[in-house]
């Protein structure tokens, strides 16, 4: 799968065209599914590892979406779901690209099993992609804290 680092720079790099409002929902969206089935996996036996990998699908992502989305003003409950799902989608998106042996994204749990993928690249072979898309991200702030400094100046 792709790392967290990854989950969260496709959307970062995604909503500078965007310019979505509630940017950082979206991005705990991005990053839910694996903090849902990944997280709790790592402190718990294999015999319940199994039920935390229901929580990496579409089908029970949707349903945390709703629900921590009724934890918001209701003013922004909507707009909070979509920034959310829309982050989640991104994150499926990403973890369809991945040739993997172990392939536990059940897109269409609970109705099939059958694992998804669509094979472009290999799960460590997104670590390749980290130090450049960092470096983006570096120069992108830097980029906006020049223009902001200029605006402020001028």
């Amino acid at each position: 799968m792709p790392d967290l680092a990854t989950h969260l720079l496709v959307p970062y790099f995604l909503n500078r065209g965007l310019k979505l409002k509630l940017f950082l929902i979206m991005l705990w969206g991005a990053v839910l599914p694996d903090l849902l089935s990944r997280v709790p996996g790592f402190f718990t036996d294999m015999g319940i590892r199994w039920f935390f990998f229901a929580f990496h699908t579409p089908f029970a992502t949707f349903f945390m979406c709703y629900g921590l989305s009724q934890l918001f003003h209701q003013k922004i409950r909507r707009q909070a779901f979509l920034a959310m799902a829309l982050g989640a989608l991104i994150h499926y998106m990403l973890d369809l690209l991945q040739f993997t042996e172990a392939n536990f994204n059940i897109l269409l749990f609970p109705f099939s099993m059958r694992t998804v993928n669509i094979g472009v690249i290999w799960p460590e072979d997104s670590l390749y992609f980290l130090p450049p898309g960092l470096a983006a991200l570096a120069v992108m702030l830097l980029y906006d804290r020049l223009i902001k400094r200029k605006a402020i100046i001028s």
